[in-house]
Formats: structure tokens, C-alpha cells, sequence
């Protein structure tokens, strides 16, 4: 809200209270990305994704006008979102193995697309996005506590809710922001608190998960907080990344740092000793070739092991006798690309640029109206969310899973409540509400202010 402009509080009504669809939204958070149903005995049984998907959907579609609660005009990230689902569902026929693609629409890529809208349209206010932010923060709390303890691997690290170590490590990495929020920000000191120590004991469990990704991720969330958070101060800045720094330097062990030694080794683990196709650039190499053979919709929706079957290059190696393995992308970017043509490669970039930029911008914008830095700081706090996915997701399959969407719903949502103000603004501006004693019209100096409240 601008200098001089009257207090959300002051409103017709104040500020909405949590509604159903809303509660229903913060619990698939939890569920869908958070996977907190998997750390409670017996509850993963009655499938409770699947149950608030199809409550929340039944309850937005009641509410008469189900497309006015996504915005009007229905935002630009919603219809890329859209495009890039149905993108997937125009190529299932094409698909090198039809039933494996459609499946994948059914069951898992159409559920995270359904959730993505769910959330952005249970927005109404700018403090649900701080609500469903909150939520986000308490999700990551408990599984950065849970998780070690559950899902310990043998081998290395922990993978726990249905994550292996290096997606662990990318839900963490993504939601730490949420959890510097509230230490930095709440008025509460038992929350700012409870808030740092969550950030803290999500950065042990990063460590402990030994992701290189996650690593990676982990340093550029780390210096985006350092060099761009809005909306702070810049002591409160510095302590909170340098708090976090100390604390990484103090958990990582000598195994950890000689782990991370071998990030430029993209060959690793991921071949047969001799081969030349079995590593990570081959496979990118590869999966981008996938993608200009087939350019319209690609080799289709969770095809891309198929396609590395049917490869002429592992072809080769099997018949020069060596091993092959059919592997997944280890990109989600490739992966889009490969399975899903260029159309869908295109659009599901714009949809991370067009988020991320519209992040930045109010961000720098709300960070100069000091009655407005709690929107700053949230635009700042989901815009080093969606580069804690970008960053550990361009070495992770995971384009179609929750955990992708559910940041980019937010800024979007946060976004058309800044549209909706500018547009309210024009409106009042152009409005007469006067007649001057020579007969002449004048606008009123005062204007609405703040990002309106969405009544439903």
C-alpha cells in the first residue's frame, strides 16, 4: 500500500478470516508437497491428496463463477500452467508408449496442475499468501525433523515421504525462504524463534542428505537472500544468511565437503565404466535431441526412459558390449523438453521467467513504500523459492511433482492481487466525485489502497 493511503484494516469487513477452500489449500501444501501424511502411521492408507483434490475441486467449482477466483483476466501464469497440461495431453497419443504418458496425465502430472490451480485460486487477500506461506514453514519444520529419522538410506543420506536424498534436499532447499520469513519478520518473538530453529534444523538436513543439488541450490538461495531480499533490514539480512552460513560450516562434516569436491564430475554414477553415453551430459545431450526429432509434442509424458531404450547410441554401446542403462532425464528441463516438444519446453521456461520477474518487480517496487514491506519481502520470499527449485531441479526428473507448482501458484496468486490494486487505482483516478461550483468535475486527491480484499 502507498504513502497516505488508508490501512487494509480499514476496509469494509477487515481482512478475510481462513475459509474452507483455503484450509483445504494449505492442507495440500502439507500433504502434496510437504508429504507430512507420510510421517503419521496409517493416514498415507486413506490417500488423503486424493481426497482434498477432489473436495477442494468440488468446492471451488460450486462457488458459480469457479474461473473469477483464478482472476479476471485470467492471469498469464495460470494459462501457461494450463497450456503446458494440455500440451501433455495433445501429445499422449503421439507418445512413444501411449499408456505410460496417459497414466502419468491421469495420476500424477493433472493432479499437481489441479493443486497449482486450487491454490492460486483460494487466494482472496495478500495475507492468505503470508498464510499459505506460514503453512509452508510449519511443513518444513516437521520434515526437516522427520524426515532423518525415517527415511534413513544405507547408503547416503535420507529420502523420506516418498523423496530420495536429492529431492529431500530440493523441498528443503526451496522452503528454507519460508522459514528466514518469519524469523525475520513476525512480530511474535515465540514464532520468530520456533522459525529460526526450523531454518536451522532444514539446513542439518540438507547436510545430512548429502545432495550435491541441494548443495548448489542451498548457495544461490543463500547469496539471493544476501544480495536481493527486500523488504528488511539489511542487519537482519546479513544475520540471517551469515547465522546460516555458521551453521553449515559448523554441521557439514569432512565427508560432506569432500562429497560436494566431485560437483564438476558430471560423468559420476550415472554410467558404465567405458561408455560414453551413460553420463549426465550424454543424457542431456541426448534428451535435447529427443526434442528436435520429435519437436511438436515430443516423445510424450514420462517417455523418456522409453526413448533411451530406443536410442542409437545405447544401441551402439550394447553391441560394442557394453552395459546401458535406460535413464531418467536429470533435468527437468530436459525432461520437459525431450517428453513434451518444444511448445511445452517453452512454456513451462516462460512460466518460471514470467513468475520470477513479476517476483522481482514488486518486489523492488513495494520495497520503496515503507508501509507496504511485508508484500516486498514476501514477492522476495517466493521469488528464492522458485530459484531453490530451479537451481536442485536442473539435475532432478521432478518437473510434473507438487513440490515445482505449489511456489509458482503463489506468485502468481501475489501477482493478480497486485494487478487487481493497479487496475482499482486507474479506476479511481478516472472516477469524478465532485462537481465544482462552475460546473467542472474533479477527482478526489485520496485513492483506495492496499492490495484489495477478493470477496467471494
Amino acid at each position: 500500500m502507498g504513502p497516505g493511503h488508508a490501512p487494509l484494516s480499514g476496509q469494509s469487513g477487515g481482512l478475510p478470516g481462513w475459509d474452507l477452500l483455503l484450509v483445504i489449500a494449505g492442507a495440500l501444501i502439507l500433504v502434496s508437497s510437504a508429504r507430512l501424511h507420510v510421517f503419521i502411521p496409517g493416514l498415507s492408507a486413506v490417500r488423503p491428496g486424493l481426497l482434498l483434490v477432489v473436495a477442494g475441486t468440488a468446492l471451488w467449482l460450486s462457488k458459480g463463477d469457479p474461473l473469477r477466483r483464478l482472476g479476471r483476466p485470467i492471469p498469464l501464469g495460470v494459462k501457461l500452467g494450463v497450456f503446458v497440461l494440455a500440451w501433455a495431453v495433445v501429445g499422449v497419443p503421439f507418445a512413444l508408449w501411449p499408456g505410460q504418458s496417459g497414466r502419468g496425465v491421469a495420476e500424477a502430472f493433472g493432479v499437481a496442475v489441479l493443486v497449482f490451480l486450487l491454490v492460486v485460486a483460494s487466494v482472496r487477500h495478500v495475507a492468505d499468501v503470508r498464510r499459505l506461506l506460514g503453512v509452508t514453514a510449519v511443513g518444513t519444520g516437521i520434515f526437516a525433523v522427520m524426515g532423518p529419522i525415517q527415511g534413513r538410506i544405507p547408503i547416503r543420506g535420507f529420502g523420506a515421504g516418498g523423496y530420495d536424498p536429492n529431492d529431500s534436499a530440493m523441498f528443503l532447499v526451496a522452503t528454507l525462504p519460508t522459514l528466514v520469513l518469519f524469523a525475520i519478520s513476525s512480530k511474535r518473538w515465540s514464532i520468530r524463534l520456533l522459525a529460526g530453529l526450523g531454518a536451522l534444523m532444514a539446513l542439518l538436513a540438507v547436510v545430512q542428505t548429502q545432495s550435491r543439488g541441494g548443495f548448489l541450490g542451498l548457495a544461490a538461495v543463500l547469496l539471493f537472500i544476501f544480495l536481493f531480499f527486500r523488504g528488511i533490514r539489511t542487519v537482519a539480512k546479513v544475520a540471517a544468511v551469515g547465522l546460516l552460513a555458521v551453521g553449515l560450516a559448523v554441521t557439514a562434516d569432512a565427508d560432506y565437503w569432500d562429497r560436494m569436491s566431485t560437483i564438476t564430475e558430471m560423468d559420476d554414477g550415472y554410467g558404465v565404466e567405458g561408455s560414453v553415453v551413460g553420463g549426465r551430459r550424454g543424457i542431456w545431450t541426448r534428451g535435447m535431441g529427443y526434442m528436435f526429432e520429435n519437436p511438436l509434442t515430443g516423445v510424450g509424458l514420462f517417455n523418456f526412459a522409453v526413448a533411451e531404450g530406443r536410442s542409437p547410441e545405447i544401441a551402439e554401446q550394447i553391441r560394442r558390449g557394453f552395459g546401458a542403462k535406460f535413464s531418467a532425464a536429470h533435468s527437468m528441463w530436459v525432461q520437459v523438453g525431450a517428453e513434451l516438444g518444444i511448445p511445452g519446453f517453452l512454456a513451462f521456461i516462460g512460466l518460471f521467467g514470467h513468475v520470477g520477474w513479476r517476483m522481482w518487480k514488486i518486489s523492488r517496487r513495494r520495497s520503496r513504500w515503507r508501509t507496504d514491506r511485508e508484500t516486498s519481502l514476501m514477492a522476495s520470499t517466493i521469488l528464492a523459492t522458485i530459484i531453490g527449485v530451479a537451481v536442485p531441479g536442473s539435475f532432478l526428473s521432478n518437473a510434473y511433482w507438487p513440490m515445482v507448482w505449489l511456489p509458482l501458484a503463489l506468485g502468481i496468486a501475489l501477482a493478480r492481487l497486485d494487478d487487481e490494486e493497479s487496475r482499482s487505482r486507474r479506476q479511481a483516478t478516472r472516477q469524478p466525485v465532485a462537481v465544482g461550483r462552475n460546473g467542472g468535475q474533479y477527482v478526489s486527491p485520496g485513492r483506495t489502497s492496499g492490495i484489495p480484499v477478493r470477496r467471494w
